[in-house]
């Protein structure tokens, strides 16, 4: 069963449960995904790694906005926030610890030589394919620049 599949099923159990918030949730999250589904044209297929980048995205807009939130001293809208991102984190796979994300930074780094201003999103690009899309970029853009310092 992919993500969508399983996303439809969460979602009639979360209705037939009358579990509004968990409805809202799922219901914005499809209609991201659908919103892409549309952006990529009529003819192609959505597959679940195009809609784990849709749930990284819309994870990270939760986050961004609870944060917003919470300087904002809006307690009740910052725990709807989190709550959807941690919804949305049900459906993505684990991301790769920091020690993971280093060792594929040297490597990368080692592949292409030294570090600098220049080459630095080509290191960043990299370590991203190598991770399958697991690994946070603004970690793996941490350690570049480090090493770039």
């Amino acid at each position: 069963m992919g993500i969508k599949d399983q996303i439809n099923s969460d979602l009639k159990e979360a209705m037939l449960s009358r579990n509004s918030q968990m409805v809202e949730t799922l219901r914005g999250i499809k209609s991201a995904m659908q919103y892409d589904s549309v952006a990529l044209g009529p003819d192609a297929e959505q597959t679940d790694q195009q809609v784990m980048t849709v749930l990284k995205k819309e994870s990270k807009k939760r986050a961004d906005a609870a944060e917003l939130y919470e300087k904002a001293g809006d307690k009740a809208r910052q725990e709807k926030e989190l709550f959807e991102k941690e919804v949305i984190q049900k459906y993505l796979p684990e991301e790769m610890s920091e020690s993971e994300v280093s060792k594929l930074v040297e490597k990368a780094i080692s592949e292409i030589g030294e570090v600098d201003q220049k080459n630095m999103g080509q290191i960043i690009g990299k370590v991203k394919q190598a991770s399958n899309g697991l690994a946070d970029g603004a970690v793996i853009a941490k350690f570049v620049k480090e090493r770039l310092n």
